[in-house]
């Protein structure tokens, strides 16, 4: 991965299926923010909502995310293999 643009954070993770994820944040808490991430190769992107976890599709075999952030604001994203089918993920959490 190239070098981040200033005032950007990335995060890198997998679930314990194998799927991974971005999560990025604005660190600036004065100015809204847009980055863009270079990606190795084609991705489908989905985006996690912020209210409910639910995953929706935003762009398809993209080599880069474009996001644009509230100041100290984050979002987290799926990443899945341009090839991969398309599929919806809910997690239910367990006492």
């Amino acid at each position: 991965m190239d070098k981040l643009e200033k005032r950007c954070s990335l995060g890198e993770f997998s679930d314990d299926y194998g799927n991974k994820y971005i999560y990025v944040l604005n660190r600036d808490y004065n100015d809204e923010k847009e980055f863009t991430i270079k990606l190795n190769e084609g991705y489908k992107i989905y985006e996690v909502s912020k209210t409910d976890g639910n995953q929706g599709k935003i762009a398809d075999n993209v080599t880069s995310l474009t996001v644009k952030l509230a100041p100290g604001d984050a979002s987290l994203y799926r990443v899945d293999n341009s090839d991969s089918e398309e599929y919806t993920i809910t997690y239910i959490c367990e006492d």
